[in-house]
Formats: structure tokens, C-alpha cells, sequence
């Protein structure tokens, strides 16, 4: 089975630093979040964009909610503005329990037991425009983790390498 292509990678340091890098050495963690940010700039649905990149951020910490989350409120002042923060004054919080869980699971009668929001309805307009909003702030944190934790330390390994 053939990867796909990079398509529509929204950015390209990723691409140039694959390809300046002559058999770049990743782990296979590294490889599983540049799939998964790859899936989500693939991906038609918004929905499943917005889960992929979420996942690119989950890897990365390892599933560690504490250290996920301040990174995400530390970080998220750099892609939205002062009124979506002063309404979301827990960021971390809001993308996963308003967001990620609402596109991840259907609660009874489209509620969710655990947040009380409701889940996404893919034929809702509303729902449909909050999570195209939230997939881009995601989408710009995950491509800003992948840049910090796996591209600027594969370029430090590979000079230090070189010399």
C-alpha cells in the first residue's frame, strides 16, 4: 500500500525539510504525526480534519491530559484572537470536551453524559461552521508542534551530525 501524497499540506517547511533531508531518520511516532496531519489536510470532512490534527496533538504528550493541556492554553494565544480567548478562557478544555468529543462520540438523544454539550450533526450548519473554525486553530497548533518537537530536533540532530 502506497502512502499518500502530500496534497494540500497547508504549509511547506514540512515538505522542503523532508525533502533537504537525505534519508531522514524518524521514529515511528514522528512518521504516525506527519500520517495524521497529513490525513487531516487530506480529508474532505472538517470533522475528521479536526480529529486528526487533535490526534497529532495526543501523540505528542503521550496521553499526558495535564502537560497536553498547558501546552495547548501556553500556545493557543498565538492563532486566535483576544475575543475568542476571553469566551474560552480554558482552551485546552474547550477543544477537547466542546470539540473533539462531540465530533468523536454521540451521546443519547445527540447529548453527550460527561460535558452535557451536544454532539456534532453533520447536517447543521452552525455545528458545521464551529468545527471548521476549531479544525483551523487545531490544525495551526498541530503544525506548530510538529515544527518545534520533530522538525527544529531533526535539523539540530542532523547538523550536529554533519560536523
Amino acid at each position: 500500500m502506497q502512502p499518500r501524497n502530500w496534497g494540500r499540506m497547508g504549509f511547506p517547511d514540512i515538505r522542503s525539510m523532508l525533502e533537504q533531508q537525505k534519508n531522514p531518520d524518524y521514529s515511528d511516532k514522528e512518521w504516525l504525526a506527519l500520517a495524521l496531519y497529513k490525513e487531516g489536510v487530506n480529508s474532505e470532512s472538517d470533522s475528521y480534519s479536526f480529529l486528526s490534527f487533535y490526534k497529532v496533538i495526543e501523540l505528542a504528550f503521550d496521553d499526558d491530559e495535564q502537560k497536553m493541556n498547558g501546552w495547548v492554553n501556553e500556545n493557543i494565544n498565538k492563532f486566535v484572537s483576544e475575543e475568542w480567548l476571553s469566551k474560552n478562557q480554558n482552551a485546552a478544555a474547550y477543544l477537547k470536551d466542546r470539540e473533539r468529543h462531540a465530533v468523536a462520540h454521540v451521546g443519547k438523544a445527540g447529548v453527550l453524559r460527561h460535558t452535557g454539550y451536544s454532539s456534532v450533526n453533520p447536517d447543521d450548519s452552525s455545528d458545521l461552521n464551529r468545527i471548521r473554525s476549531s479544525k483551523s486553530i487545531v490544525q495551526r497548533l498541530a503544525q506548530d508542534l510538529i515544527q518545534q518537537r520533530y522538525m527544529q530536533a531533526k535539523t539540530v540532530e542532523n547538523k550536529a551530525a554533519t560536523k
